[in-house]
Formats: structure tokens, sequence, C-alpha cells
């Protein structure tokens, strides 16, 4: 990590890092430090063909088509209250167990046209999404993927 003197921390590259900040008065040094660690990774997880796990900053996010997804694991995006769009690549063929519930801040989805499946609360108490395409490629939504949102009707296949 690199600490400006202003004391703002950035990454550098992927691992482990420890900072300690001392407070000084009257440039003079006192009791009072904290020592806090640090573990930067990369944004995507994946396994195979499933992406197992998101680590970014969230705002919106473009998960990579390179990354070779077919598959969004169960709870990959669970309680991130960063997100605010998700764009979900071609070839995504599933979207597992609560993969994005709780995503308080989630408004905005864009789902491939290679989507088959929507998993069991895949979406669920993601309150501010209010509309969504549902692709023509999609056989299976699980009843309670959409429960808790904002949208006016639950979509159905």
């Amino acid at each position: 990590v690199k600490v400006t003197k202003n004391g703002q921390i950035t990454a550098v590259k992927e691992g482990y890092a420890s900072v300690t900040a001392k407070v000084t008065m009257n440039d003079k040094s006192t009791y009072y430090s904290q020592t806090i660690s640090i573990e930067v990774k990369e944004p995507y997880v994946t396994s195979g063909s499933a992406l197992s796990h998101y680590y970014g900053n969230g705002g919106v996010v473009v998960i990579p088509e390179d990354l070779g997804v077919m598959w969004i694991a169960n709870q990959a995006f669970f309680d991130n209250d960063y997100i605010t769009k998700i764009v979900i690549p071609e070839g995504v063929v599933t979207i597992g167990y609560e993969a994005f519930a709780s995503c308080d801040m989630l408004a905005s989805i864009t789902l491939p046209s290679t989507l088959t499946e929507i998993g069991e609360g895949a979406f669920c108490n993601c309150a501010l999404l209010d509309e969504i395409e549902i692709p023509d490629s999609v056989t299976y939504i699980d009843s309670t993927a959409f429960t808790k949102t904002g949208l006016a009707l639950i979509p159905t296949v």
C-alpha cells in the first residue's frame, strides 16, 4: 500500500499490509496509536466457470466477459450495499441462490441473452430494483427470485 501525508491509503498490488497510525500533538508523540491490517484482493473470484465472490468497490459493475463465467454462484454478491448496477456478460447461463440478494442500492441489471435460469432469491431484498428485462432464453425463474424488490410485476416463465 501507499499512504499519502494526508493519510489516504492506496493499494498498489494484491496482498496483505499493516498500517499504523500514531497521534501527535505539538509535534510530540502521544500514547495513542492503532494498527490495522489490510487485505487487497482481485475484485472477481472465480472457480472454474463460476463467479464465486466479488470484492470490488461497487457502483456500476460490469463483469468481464473474458473471465469465462457461465454461473453466478450462490451469494456471490450477497449484501453488497455499494453496487448500483450490474451488467452480466454473454455466456452466463445461471444465476444462483441469493446471488444478488440484499444489495440495497442495486437499481439496474442487464441480463445476457444466454441466461436460462434465475435461482431462488437471486434478487430478493433489492428494493430499488424496479425494472428488468428478462431475455427470451430464460426457461426457469424461481418463485422467490424477485421477492421484496421494487418490481410492480414479478417476472415468471
